[in-house]
């Protein structure tokens, strides 16, 4: 598995695709101007499906990278992830979310 930048959606992916990351520069003051829109939410009610996601909460400031990494790493069923990311990915079944 490997990262890789990818600049346009328009060409075709030559290797498989196991998630993406999108980043925007995250500018502090703009979080008081954003305006509040009311969306209809719609959420994966099915139990086995929520208990066999990854997902974890960021508490260490600037990790968001290492945290989509992880996310997209150990929600993929197929993928052989080494010791000490199986660990923790085994682990985190018994973590209710």
């Amino acid at each position: 598995v490997q990262v890789e930048e990818i600049y346009d959606l328009h060409k075709p992916l030559e290797s498989p695709v196991y998630g993406f990351i999108f980043l925007f520069r995250w500018i502090e003051e703009r979080r008081s101007r954003r305006k509040f829109v009311e969306q209809i939410e719609s959420y994966v009610r099915d139990e086995e499906t929520i208990n066999n996601i990854f997902f974890a909460q960021q508490m260490v400031p600037n990790s968001c990278a290492t945290h989509a990494l992880l996310s997209i790493l150990l929600n993929c069923p197929n993928l052989y992830l080494g010791e000490t990311l199986s660990r923790l990915k085994v682990n985190k079944c018994s973590i209710i979310p």
